[in-house]
């Protein structure tokens, strides 16, 4: 039997549980990369390193390897390219207007403005000048800026009104690909990722998760996802609701709100995977279905059945710890609960998702025994 091409759009160590499962199933694992280092390259055939903009460059890879499949996971950027090859090569994949919508977040609030679901009441603007004539629209103290198109907390500000100042405006919008940012109505309420799939076109909720934030309110320090909140009916209903308005068509998605005074607010959406490992670690074990295989079937099959691995389902804890030095002292005890560890950055300031120090993965029956076991696993 012929094996099947695949075609993997950048790579890196939060989607290596993907690639593995591909190599395992002996599929040509073909990859585009736009970072300069490309890890595990043992894994792949050929490797394409380019700009996300330098769009003929890719074409030409493609027609040359002539990919069965493309799988993008995890990313914006690359789920944009995904959607201009699928398009161009006929493959499955999402949509250009798709990928247009759930990388923008104004594209979003124009579309969910339509609809009964809420949203932080907001302006976007190009030019600092027009911040000042704007800001009476928000009727909170404090505001958020973030960019139009970007993620994991880059260039995000929480400020009070009087206090935004150009500086925030130019480190703000230098994250921005279309140099345009959101001013939105800071909520203080308990924020939560509704993550779910498209499978043969209908939607389905694999996992909700509760967030605590760092104390600059921006970054998580935790994400707990809980059976208890999937299987409520309120996030049940609010993700339906939501794929009726933004109807997704293709693969994963993911949506992260504020509940505030039993009032639901829609900050983003994405249809893709949950960066940090969330889809294809955190969710098998809280739908019991295998999500790399569910990734791998998106892309070379319009129908597949999808069969659950797990006869239990657990609760997963994503923890991230400030641990700063070099050698970490980690007990040499195999620790069944612990799903995966990596040190991400010596940053003594933590701005964005990419400062993290450290992160824990780990799953339990419940959520005070996860964080337990994941203190023992640590030296103090």
């Amino acid at each position: 039997m012929k094996q099947k091409k695949i075609l993997f759009i950048n790579f890196g160590w939060e989607q290596l549980p993907t690639i593995e499962l591909l190599f395992k199933k002996k599929y040509q694992i073909y990859s585009i990369c736009f970072n300069k280092k490309l890890i595990n390259k043992k894994f792949f055939k050929e490797v394409l390193y380019c700009k996300f903009e330098e769009i003929n460059k890719i074409y030409k890879f493609v027609n040359k390897i002539k990919p069965n499949g493309v799988i993008s996971d995890q990313c914006d950027f690359s789920y944009l390219i995904h959607a201009k090859i699928s398009k161009k090569f006929n493959l499955l994949g999402p949509t250009e207007n798709k990928a247009k919508i759930f990388t923008n977040k104004l594209s979003q609030r124009k579309i969910i403005s339509k609809s009964k679901l809420k949203f932080p009441n907001f302006f976007a603007t190009k030019k600092f000048s027009e911040i000042n004539k704007n800001l009476n629209i928000l009727k909170s103290e404090k505001v958020v800026m973030k960019p139009l198109d970007n993620r994991g907390g880059f260039g995000v500000f929480i400020k009070k009104k009087n206090k935004i100042n150009k500086t925030d405006f130019l480190n703000c919008i230098k994250y921005s690909k279309c140099k345009t940012i959101i001013l939105e109505e800071f909520i203080d309420g308990v924020h939560y990722n509704l993550d779910g799939l498209l499978w043969n076109k209908k939607p389905k909720l694999i996992g909700v998760s509760i967030n605590k934030k760092m104390k600059n309110k921006i970054v998580n320090d935790s994400l707990s996802y809980q059976q208890n909140l999937l299987k409520q009916k309120k996030f049940k209903i609010y993700f339906k609701a939501l794929c009726r308005v933004f109807k997704p068509t293709f693969g994963l998605l993911h949506a992260e709100i504020i509940i505030n005074k039993g009032e639901i607010y829609l900050t983003e959406i994405a249809n893709r995977g949950g960066g940090i490992r969330i889809s294809n670690t955190v969710l098998n074990y809280t739908s019991g279905y295998n999500i790399n295989e569910f990734l791998i079937q998106s892309a070379l099959y319009k129908k597949f059945k999808l069969i659950r691995f797990k006869s239990t389902f657990k609760d997963v804890f994503i923890k991230f710890l400030k641990i700063r030095n070099k050698k970490i002292g980690i007990k040499k005890v195999i620790n069944k609960n612990i799903l995966y560890y990596k040190k991400l950055s010596n940053a003594k300031k933590i701005t964005n998702s990419s400062k993290r120090n450290f992160i824990v993965i780990a799953n339990g029956t419940n959520i005070k025994n996860i964080e337990r076991k994941i203190n023992n696993f640590f030296r103090k």
